[in-house]
């Protein structure tokens, strides 16, 4: 490592950790997505430069690059905490809602998906569904068939209906409205739900919005959450070892070892972002950056076709296709679009947070768990502008309006119906 890169790495990650003590102090309690997005953009940034003895370390204008984006990131959480400062310590009220109605719902969207699920494995003409569902990850991975286009698109929404039922199940919980068998069964559905594809992303949105759930709605101890963190951290390296280690031992064709498949998970993406500063990503007409916006049009056969969310692979120096969350904003407007795209979406993630601390509802819950899920992606690629991620807000503003209790106002305005959160002693329910 060169004088140059060791300079860079002392200040970026000194004025990183400054950034983020303030965002503490502003935030007053938890800021997810900003403790979040640190954590994974620096162990990115670290396992980059030692891995490979030194093959993915990034050149010092990269590396330059990548401390500002994250600086950036952090200046707009700060910018959206500091207007909003006032508030910042009042963490919202739940809104009063309707038990049976509300019971219903999560009942309803745990069966919608497991209808989107059988359906996806009677289409594999396996044996039996049981089969289907706890067997065949790995050997259907291989085959190249667990596609999410073989789902109708009326089933196709409710593949993911954890990101509502999690949120609505832990409120119903909070509120005394359930048992714990109840919430137990529906985070079972969910973790094994997410178990049908041996992929990252289910298993990682699934935790995500349960522990930003959990930290938004219970407000628990730091060492509570410590032990939390450090339990799904442990849970997912696992999972991301065995199946990467299966899949890459499995296939006759893998070109790469267990490790370095692991490393296109964290690592390798900050090598492959300076390839695509340099041109060897080829652009493809259409704005990368309106993924949500190009995503609709052509469902409505608009536009013909616009950039796959999944990129090229390129040799960097190993196989890679993810290219860090900078990516779409570097490819529409270069390095400046690439930095003021991350203060924007460091912005847009801090108002997200702003609201659901001012109002608990379920679509800000909603909203909130899905930016910090966006936040852990960041080192890999850009969720925050899928149209899933608009799609599930107006869903859970949907559900919302189904269960919520009508009146002078869906929230509680005497002391009767009041529901303000606190913090028992030991980090679990305290409602007053």
């Amino acid at each position: 490592m060169t004088a140059d890169q060791w300079s860079i790495n002392l200040v970026g990650f000194l004025v990183a950790a400054a950034l983020l003590f303030l965002v503490t102090r502003l935030g007053r309690g938890w800021v997810p997505h900003a403790y979040l997005f640190s954590i994974l953009w620096a162990l990115n940034l670290s396992v980059a430069q030692a891995a490979l003895s030194g093959k993915l370390r990034p050149d010092p204008e990269t590396l330059l690059v990548l401390f500002a984006a994250w600086w950036l990131y952090l200046l707009g959480t700060l910018g959206v905490l500091t207007g909003g400062r006032r508030q910042a310590g009042n963490f919202g009220r739940i809104p009063e809602i309707r038990p049976l109605p509300a019971v219903s719902l999560v009942l309803a969207l745990v069966a919608l998906q497991w209808l989107s699920i059988g359906y996806e494995v009677s289409r594999r003409q396996l044996q039996s569904f049981f089969y289907g569902l706890l067997l065949p990850t790995l050997e259907l991975r291989l085959m190249g068939v667990l596609r999410e286009e073989d789902l109708p698109w009326f089933l196709e929404a409710w593949r993911w209906s954890y990101v509502w039922y999690i949120p609505l199940g832990l409120v119903l919980w909070r509120k005394g409205l359930v048992s714990k068998p109840f919430i137990a069964l529906v985070f079972a559905s969910a973790l094994l739900s997410s178990l049908t594809k041996l992929t990252r992303t289910p298993l990682l949105h699934v935790s995500t919005t349960a522990l930003v759930s959990w930290l938004l709605l219970w407000r628990p101890q730091p060492a509570r959450v410590l032990l939390a963190c450090f339990s799904l951290a442990l849970a997912m390296w696992l999972f991301l070892v065995l199946s990467q280690t299966a899949l890459t031992l499995s296939d006759p064709l893998a070109r790469v070892t267990p490790a370095e498949s692991l490393l296109s998970y964290i690592g390798a993406s900050v090598k492959a972002y300076e390839e695509l500063i340099r041109g060897a990503l080829p652009r493809e007409p259409g704005f990368y950056s309106l993924d949500a916006l190009n995503f609709v049009l052509h469902k409505l056969s608009i536009i013909p076709s616009y950039p796959d969310i999944v990129r090229p692979a390129i040799l960097a120096p190993i196989p890679m296709n993810t290219y860090t969350f900078l990516d779409v904003y570097t490819l529409d407007f270069g390095i400046a679009g690439a930095l003021v795209g991350s203060f924007f979406t460091g912005a847009l993630a801090s108002w997200l947070h702003q609201r659901v601390r001012k109002e608990a509802t379920l679509h800000n819950l909603v909203a909130y768990s899905y930016a910090a899920y966006a936040a852990i992606m960041a080192p890999m690629n850009n969720e925050f502008i899928r149209f899933s991620f608009i799609f599930s807000i107006g869903i859970g503003w949907t559900c919302h309006n189904l269960i919520v209790l009508r009146g002078r106002s869906p929230f509680a305005r005497t002391k009767t119906r009041s529901c303000v959160l606190t913090s028992s002693p030991e980090g679990g329910p305290g409602q007053r």
